[in-house]
């Protein structure tokens, strides 16, 4: 029973019904993006007991990584607060964490380029 309330279980099955009419690359990248930066952190654990500060940790791992960090890490945050709804509206779990912060209060915003 654990197992197949884990975030990683709930997240494949949010996403077999998210990709449903969805452009199959952009539906791949979104999986991609889940196994290379949430699951390794989150994903064995059972979605009732992920916390926002764990979300917050997951989030500035991500952040501190390579290869435009801050844009994957947004979007890893929206995906996984997209799960947590899949999770509450299904009886899987009573709240969604990600809701609690905002991915500003969180990350840091890209420089802006001052012009001359």
């Amino acid at each position: 029973m654990a197992a197949e309330n884990s975030f990683q279980a709930v997240a494949l099955k949010w996403h077999e019904t998210w990709s449903v009419g969805k452009d199959p690359s952009n539906a791949r990248r979104i999986l991609r993006r889940l196994e290379l930066n949430v699951f390794n952190q989150i994903g064995s654990k059972p979605i009732n007991s992920i916390t926002a500060p764990m979300l917050v940790a997951m989030v500035k791992k991500i952040e501190s990584g390579g290869n435009s960090p801050l844009e994957i890490a947004k979007r890893a945050y929206s995906t996984c607060g997209q799960i947590f709804r899949f999770a509450v509206a299904h009886g899987i779990c009573e709240r969604n964490p990600a809701a609690d912060v905002k991915i500003s209060d969180v990350v840091r915003n890209k420089p802006v380029a001052l012009r001359h």
